[in-house]
C-alpha cells in the first residue's frame, strides 16, 4: 500500500461546540427549522458542495430559512463562519499523520465541502498538518462529489497510484462503499453507527499507523 486518503470533517476534526453555538445564533429554534425544512437544507448544502453557491450565498439561504431578517445577514454570515471555523482535531491525528508521512506513505484529502481548500488548510496550519498533503480534492472545486467513483479516482491519479494501492478513511457507509467501488481499501473510523462496514475498523485514530504498516508489509510479501 502506497497512499492513505481521508475524509476531513469527523475524521480529522469535529465541532463539539456546534450545537451550543448555533443555540446562540441563529437561536435555539435552529434544530426545529432544520427538521421542518430538511429537503431545502439538503438541496442548499448539496449545491454549495458542488460549487454552485458561494459560501456567503449558502449562508444567506440558510439564514432566510432560519427566519433571520435580511438586515442581519451580515451578522449571521459572520456568526456562521465562526461556528464552522471552530474545529477540534481528534486525539492522535497530528502525530499519526506525521509518522505516516515519515514512513513514506502519500497522504491526501477527498472532501465534500463548500469550504475552499485554502480555508481548511488554515485550520490544518494551527496544528502543523497543512504541508503534509500530496493531494487535496474538494467537491466544490472539482464539481465531483462522493460517493461518485470519479472523485476518488481523481485523487488517486494525482498521487500516481492505482486504486488497490490506496486506502480511504471515512465515517459514513456511502463514502466507504464508494471507495470500495473505486477499488480502494476501506477503513472505518468514528463511524456514524456500529452497523457500518468496512474492510478494516479502527477505534482510535492512532490505530491507523500499525494497520497501514501491516497492510504495506502484506502487499510486499
Amino acid at each position: 500500500m502506497k497512499a492513505i486518503l481521508f475524509d476531513a470533517c469527523d475524521i480529522l476534526y469535529h465541532r463539539p461546540d456546534y450545537d451550543r453555538r448555533m443555540d446562540e445564533f441563529p437561536g435555539p429554534h435552529w434544530c426545529d427549522v432544520q427538521r421542518e425544512h430538511k429537503d431545502e437544507f439538503k438541496t442548499i448544502q448539496q449545491r454549495a458542495a458542488l460549487g454552485r453557491y458561494s459560501v456567503d450565498e449558502m449562508f444567506d439561504k440558510m439564514l432566510s430559512l432560519y427566519g433571520v431578517p435580511q438586515e442581519q445577514f451580515a451578522k449571521g454570515r459572520e456568526a456562521m463562519a465562526a461556528i464552522m471555523d471552530d474545529v477540534v482535531f481528534f486525539d492522535g491525528v497530528v502525530e499519526t499523520l506525521h509518522q505516516l508521512k515519515s514512513d513514506g506513505f502519500k497522504l491526501a484529502i477527498i472532501t465534500n465541502s463548500f469550504q475552499p481548500i485554502s480555508t481548511k488548510l488554515k485550520w490544518f496550519a494551527r496544528v502543523g498538518i497543512d504541508n503534509i498533503w500530496d493531494a487535496f480534492v474538494s467537491s466544490s472545486e472539482t464539481g465531483l462529489i462522493k460517493p461518485q467513483a470519479e472523485i476518488y479516482l481523481k485523487a488517486i491519479d494525482l498521487l500516481s497510484c492505482k486504486p488497490h494501492e490506496t486506502a480511504y478513511v471515512a465515517h459514513t457507509a456511502r463514502e466507504l462503499d464508494g471507495a470500495k467501488a473505486a477499488g480502494m481499501i476501506s477503513i472505518g473510523f468514528n463511524r456514524d453507527d456500529d452497523s457500518i462496514e468496512a474492510d478494516f475498523i479502527i477505534e482510535q485514530f492512532a490505530d491507523l499507523l500499525p494497520l497501514a504498516r501491516s497492510l504495506r508489509q502484506q502487499a510486499q510479501c
